[in-house]
């Protein structure tokens, strides 16, 4: 008896702490019928609506479904998490998008094959290259069996314009190691003290331009816009671009803390300033003299002009090249009514190795006047006898054979419909011979006419 009393009380205590170290979460969607995936799994013949536990610690929901763009959310579940949450997704149908991806993600760890979650969205395993994302800001965080989660954070996609090369955006993260003693409790995500010290500082790196080579201690990382995790300690950090002074700085990091180091490289050639036409500058009349002041060591200039809506470059790959410090782009260049962004590039010399890039600046051409075509053409008349003399007596008028009025009754002309033919037939029953003529006018005709007869004497 005692020993049963001691399994059944056992089997009882077991339980009652599982369900503590657990949430009862309940997923729901719309529509119904999604595959789950929980930290980046897909749980097997589990479909919304569903019922599952999750333990105490940072998971990831992501919901797909066929036809329909995937949602997500990060679930940070405490001992303060209420036993049973049910947690809801809207789904949103997959629709063709009006403009492409604004840029290139790239997402390298160390160790490699961990888990990526973006907005919430489970998107694959490191490392990651070339993932199509939009502008705008977004969250990141990674994970790994065996390693602490990477802090949630966040980036920043600029809007990519067309014809432009497209944003990139590098990450390099660190995860730091579990200890085996801290393996068994899944409910503690606080490190403890003693192992604070051996997690990454987290170093953002930006750059105006962006692209340029980042060198840690003389090793090639990545390029800008670049977030870096770096063990504790201290770093010698170079940022170099073709046709840019090298930039170094010393910094020293220490243990989960954050840096971020903004640049604006400072070119070997003067950077060209736009002049004319200004920026966001509107209605511009054809043709127009585009200028900028001159850069300093530039041998020549090539002037690049791409419409906004196309994507097309108006002087193609190359730009124009132009040896001063402006440039007069005829009518037959650009449309009328069309949006272009413009910039310049100063060049070192011939072989184009080193140069140094402007502003670009936003325009807006004048729109082309519509001609608005009347649908009627006003007709007049005038009748001549043989010798050239002009005729103003009782002269009468049949249109289609049908009697409209006298000479002189339509001295103010008749209206006539486009695309509609006429039989006008003119004379008199007693002076004068009658006479007829066929018209037809098109939209392209001009909206006032003047039709002229010889009649003669009866």
């Amino acid at each position: 008896f005692l020993g049963v009393v001691l399994v059944a009380g056992s089997i009882f205590a077991w339980g009652y702490m599982k369900d503590k170290d657990y949430v009862n979460v309940t997923l729901n969607s719309n529509p119904q019928g999604s595959y789950v995936y929980v930290d980046g799994m897909q749980l097997q013949e589990t479909l919304t609506p569903a019922k599952i536990s999750l333990s105490k610690e940072m998971h990831n929901i992501t919901i797909v479904k066929d036809e329909f763009e995937k949602a997500g959310s990060n679930l940070n579940l405490t001992n303060e998490t209420k036993k049973n949450i049910i947690v809801s997704f809207d789904l949103q149908p997959i629709k063709e998008r009006e403009t492409n991806i604004d840029g290139l993600l790239f997402v390298k760890s160390d160790p490699e094959e961990a888990k990526i979650y973006v907005d919430g969205i489970f998107i694959g395993d490191t490392p990651l290259e070339n993932f199509g994302i939009l502008a705008g800001e977004h969250s990141l965080y990674i994970s790994k069996n065996g390693y602490y989660n990477s802090k949630p954070g966040t980036f920043y996609i600029n809007e990519n314009l067309p014809g432009k090369e497209l944003y990139k955006t590098s990450l390099h993260l660190l995860l730091a190691k579990i200890p085996p003693q801290q393996k068994k409790s899944s409910s503690s995500k606080t490190p403890p003290k003693n192992i604070l010290a051996s997690f990454p500082a987290t170093v953002e790196i930006n750059t105006i331009p962006p692209g340029a080579l980042v060198k840690i201690n003389n090793e090639f990382i990545d390029t800008t816009p670049l977030i870096v995790q770096l063990p504790p300690n201290s770093y010698t950090i170079n940022i170099e671009k073709m046709g840019y002074e090298v930039y170094s700085e010393e910094i020293s990091l220490d243990g989960n803390s954050n840096r971020t180091i903004n640049v604006s490289l400072v070119s070997k050639i003067g950077k060209p300033i736009l002049r004319n036409p200004e920026n966001n500058s509107t209605n511009i009349k054809l043709p127009v003299e585009f200028t900028w002041e001159k850069s300093e060591n530039a041998s020549h200039y090539r002037v690049y002009i791409t419409n906004l809506k196309t994507g097309y470059k108006v002087f193609g790959e190359k730009g124009q090249r132009v040896d001063a410090n402006g440039f007069f782009v005829e009518e037959y260049y650009l449309t009328k009514g069309a949006t272009y962004v413009w910039m310049v590039n100063a060049f070192k010399d011939e072989s184009e190795s080193e140069w140094s890039s402007s502003d670009q600046y936003k325009l807006s051409t004048e729109k082309e006047k519509k001609i608005v075509v009347s649908s009627t053409v006003c007709v007049y008349i005038n009748v001549y006898d043989r010798f050239g003399n002009r005729i103003d007596g009782e002269i009468l008028c049949y249109i289609n054979n049908s009697f409209v009025d006298t000479l002189d009754g339509l001295k103010n002309g008749y209206d006539v419909k486009r695309r509609t033919k006429y039989t006008i037939r003119i004379g008199s029953d007693e002076n004068y011979y009658y006479k007829e003529k066929t018209i037809y006018y098109s939209d392209k005709d001009l909206p006032t006419q003047t039709i002229n007869f010889t009649l003669h004497h009866r």
